[in-house]
């Protein structure tokens, strides 16, 4: 294994710097790293505060962006990227110190945004608290579990898994494919997907207290259980698509 603290090389990372995070300060501390990554390998990151954004290549490597931004430079060093780098994985952790403040509030030190560029068929799998997540295009399988950051995805092609606590999960299908497997669940947010109107597939939404809106004709029925859920076939089946939250909404949309 090869773990790797990152230190800083002058780059600009137009991705992470098109969203401004509430915790970011005047300071950045900005580096860059490409590590060899099998096609189908798997890329692991823990994460707390910032931006994740993914996007796929046709290479076998990754490309590891990071921005470290807090109120003053001598916090930086309490910004740690800690990265693991194998033939076929790759492991990203952030760490952040914290302090309490005046009325007992937890305060960070800064934020870290990550920006990846991984192979295309690369397995992913992000566990966050409050950072904002953007995926696209990748085939592999992914998986994302979250706190209270937001979480987009773009076209994926492999088998999806979606968790939040309080953040509202949205994903958006050009293409389902006969074998992909959709499963997200909410506790306290909202769920929203864009799907194909080819969509092939067999389609269940509930939610437990909040409203089900689907644009594909499965019948609305009121659970007796509580709240409202949808459960059928669409044009004859193929996919598996899965919505399920206790506290918000569900909105499905047929994507032209």
């Amino acid at each position: 294994m090869i773990h790797i603290l990152f230190r800083a090389i002058p780059l600009t990372l137009a991705v992470l710097v098109a969203v401004s995070p509430a915790a970011r300060g005047a300071e950045a501390d900005v580096s860059s790293r490409v590590f060899q990554l099998n096609y189908e390998g798997t890329v692991k990151i823990r994460a707390t505060t910032g931006v994740i954004r993914v996007n796929v290549w046709d290479r076998d490597e990754a490309r590891v962006d990071v921005i470290k931004h807090c109120e003053t430079t001598d916090l930086l060093e309490y910004m740690r990227v800690d990265v693991e780098s194998a033939f076929n994985s790759l492991s990203i952790t952030t760490e952040i110190a914290t302090a309490t403040g005046t009325f007992g509030e937890t305060i960070d030190a800064g934020s870290v945004d990550l920006g990846l560029t991984i192979p295309r068929n690369a397995k992913l799998e992000i566990e966050a608290t409050s950072a904002n997540i953007r995926i696209e295009a990748v085939r592999g399988e992914v998986r994302v579990k979250t706190t209270t950051g937001p979480v987009y995805v773009l076209n994926l092609a492999g088998s999806v898994t979606l968790e939040s606590t309080h953040a509202p999960l949205q994903g958006a299908f050009d293409i389902v494919r006969d074998e992909q497997i959709i499963v997200v669940t909410n506790v306290h947010g909202s769920i929203h997907l864009q799907l194909p109107a080819s969509l092939a597939a067999i389609l269940k939404a509930h939610s437990v207290r909040g409203p089900v809106k689907c644009d594909f004709p499965l019948p609305l029925e009121e659970d007796p259980a509580g709240g409202q859920r949808v459960d059928g076939s669409v044009n004859g089946g193929g996919a598996h698509v899965t919505c399920e939250a206790e506290n918000g909404g569900i909105l499905i949309r047929r994507r032209q």
